[in-house]
């Protein structure tokens, strides 16, 4: 089913952060759990299908929150990338950021969502920044 995030107040309806379709219901003999620190996922067994309808769903109560659990899932991201052996180059994260800023911002309409939309193309842009500026803090490719 399609989430439509609400973030202060508003329906978000562009952007990195919407469509954005999850698994919610599913047998309980076809399904295996891939619980990963960061985006956790459901590995089916099987086709899957996508139900009409949106699921409301409100993320973070404001920036703060926003900015808190970002600081929380990038340390979880750099510990699995850590344990992957991943290491990142020197301005990988401005690249990375400034894609994803582009893609958010541009590709994915985030400017119809106004200044909300620019505001979280920024926020997501600098989360991927924050992560690659630890991953690289771990040394070099």
């Amino acid at each position: 089913i399609n989430r439509m995030v609400f973030f202060l107040g508003k329906k978000i309806r562009h952007g990195e952060w919407f469509p954005d379709w999850n698994l919610r219901i599913f047998r309980s003999d076809s399904w295996e759990m891939d619980d990963r620190d960061v985006h956790e996922s459901v590995n089916l067994r099987g086709s899957s299908d996508r139900l009409s309808g949106l699921l409301e769903h409100y993320s973070y109560q404001d920036w703060n929150d926003r900015a808190q659990r970002m600081e929380h899932y990038s340390n979880l991201w750099v510990q699995m990338k850590k344990e992957q052996g991943s290491k990142t180059f020197s301005g990988e994260g401005t690249i990375r950021a400034v894609w994803r800023f582009f893609r958010a911002y541009i590709l994915k309409f985030g400017f119809l969502d106004g200044l909300i939309g620019f505001k979280i193309a920024i926020s997501v842009a600098s989360e991927v920044a924050l992560k690659y500026k630890k991953l690289h803090q771990l040394g070099p490719r």
